[in-house]
């Protein structure tokens, strides 16, 4: 089993702070802890993560679920150490937080009326699932921005291009929008920042806004009735 103290390390590891450049303080230690309890107890799902007291504590989650931990960590904690987010760490971390939310979100099955008609209700004769049933399938709808920009609950993949100025996404109210997701995209090679901002005094995982320069860096995000996640 790993300790906090273990998941902590493996996490600087992934944005190249290790203890072989410099010692990790105290201080950075707990701060690091710290993150680490606030974003498990953010969750939207039940992980059977306790609070951390003690870095030498085992942490009591499941195995799968530790990759998420260390991926997810890493990115909270790179501003803290001035270091950029690989884009691979940024794709890895948000693929590792879909298959948590794939392994711990158990599905109830639903009671149909038995006076359904028969058939897969497609709207021709060939059988084939098409955008009828499955809007957001293979085929996306994507809303290129430019500019700042507002999210509606009707989008679905948001590219934005940065490279003239800083641009700013705010989403909508999480109270509004329950059960809504987006991914939001940075497409332009440029250093300016995509600054995705949340409604209110709403809360994206916790953070009041996420800021990233990274090309190509995708960003996944659900509201659950209260905040962002």
């Amino acid at each position: 089993m790993t300790t906090a103290q273990q998941i902590i390390a493996d996490a600087l590891d992934e944005i190249q702070v290790s203890e072989a450049e410099a010692s990790i303080s105290d201080f950075e230690a707990q701060s690091a802890k710290r993150e680490l309890n606030r974003m498990m107890l953010s969750l939207p799902v039940k992980t059977g993560f306790t609070e951390v007291e003690s870095l030498s504590e085992t942490l009591s989650v499941k195995t799968n679920a530790e990759d998420f931990i260390k991926k997810n960590l890493a990115v909270r904690l790179a501003s803290s150490y001035n270091r950029p987010v690989p884009a691979t760490l940024a794709q890895a971390a948000a693929q590792t937080r879909k298959d948590l939310m794939r392994d711990y979100v158990k599905l109830r099955p639903l009671s149909y009326p038995t006076t359904l008609p028969i058939g897969l209700g497609t709207s021709n004769n060939d059988y084939l699932l098409n955008d009828d049933q499955f809007p957001f399938g293979e085929k996306r709808t994507v809303t290129d921005v430019r500019a700042n920009y507002t999210v509606l609950t009707t989008d679905d993949l948001v590219q934005v291009d940065c490279s003239t100025a800083p641009i700013t996404v705010t989403l909508p109210a999480a109270s509004s929008a329950n059960g809504y997701g987006f991914d939001i995209e940075k497409t332009d090679t440029s250093k300016n920042m995509l600054i995705i901002s949340p409604n209110g005094t709403d809360k994206i995982r916790g953070n009041s806004s996420i800021r990233f320069n990274q090309t190509g860096r995708r960003i996944s995000i659900v509201s659950d009735g209260t905040e962002w996640v």
